[in-house]
């Protein structure tokens, strides 16, 4: 709490710092594609981990859970059939078991095209919930797939499976209470937002446990004419595994829910020796 801007040292934002800590989660990559490009596009920039393609290495980096669906049957809460028309979970335990579970949950996490490039890299991924130190009961996500990926805004969606109902309710509860929080907190703190510019990340750096960052905004590039469209540099400390991480900049918000929107990505650092994020909705 004492790291905070005085203006914003209040139980609403601890409590909002808790719940990103329940979203972050950490990824392990143990395979590099073959097809990743050598230079960002339009760019003579290398691109990361060009030359570690093909190799068996573990990277590490951030992401943060976007949304979590529920099928039964096939079917998901709205009677629509699965994407790919699966009719039972595909967990790794239940690829191998004669009665698959016929109830399942999918969970999109949202990262950076650099962390996990394409369906190679993630079929080789984890994502590991709750990684957060001593006494703390990590959970491995091992089966992911690529949903969306777009390299020149460094965003990627990862879907993992699970059939664990334990899991699946604490994210509900977790979803809800995030969704609740950020409505009620952002109507607070808008005035403020030109001069507190507060930006925070909860990520993984170098793998390890997870921690806050707080720093403060410096531009804020608004995008294909629309006001809430945008990206940004700033001043939060990262590091190696940091990236992915979403970026929250407090007191933007158009009033829809937080979670289930495109947000802002940590991707890299800038010319200007700022870091700066992907493009995303300021939510």
């Amino acid at each position: 709490m004492q790291h905070l801007p005085v203006s914003f040292r209040d139980d609403t934002i601890f409590r909002l710092v808790k719940l990103m800590f329940g979203f972050t989660v950490k990824i392990d990559v143990r395979m590099t594609s073959p097809q990743r490009p050598q230079y960002w596009e339009g760019s003579t920039s290398s691109y990361p981990f060009y030359d570690l393609r093909n190799r068996r290495m573990v990277r590490m980096g951030s992401g943060s859970i976007r949304s979590l669906y529920q099928y039964t049957g096939g079917h998901n809460s709205e009677g629509r059939r699965h994407w790919n028309m699966y009719a039972s979970c595909t967990c790794r335990k239940c690829i191998e078991s004669d009665s698959p579970s016929a109830t399942w949950w999918e969970i999109e996490v949202m990262t950076a095209t650099h962390v996990v490039y394409d369906d190679t890299e993630a079929y080789h991924a984890s994502c590991i919930m709750f990684y957060d130190g001593p006494g703390h009961a990590a959970v491995v996500l091992d089966t992911v797939v690529v949903d969306y990926a777009n390299v020149e805004t460094d965003k990627c969606w990862l879907r993992c499976v699970t059939c664990n109902r334990t899991l699946a309710a604490t994210m509900e509860k977790m979803i809800q209470e995030f969704d609740q929080a950020w409505r009620s907190f952002h109507p607070n703190y808008q005035k403020s937002k030109y001069t507190d510019k507060l930006a925070l990340t909860v990520s993984h750096p170098h793998g390890c446990t997870k921690q806050v960052s707080v720093g403060q905004w410096v531009d804020r590039i608004m995008l294909d004419g629309d006001e809430n469209f945008s990206c940004y540099t700033y001043t939060t400390p990262t590091c190696p595994g940091t990236s992915g991480a979403t970026v929250y900049v407090l007191g933007y918000h158009n009033g829809q829910r937080y979670m289930y929107s495109d947000h802002h990505v940590h991707s890299g650092v800038s010319k200007s020796g700022f870091n700066y994020c992907g493009n995303g909705y300021d939510l």
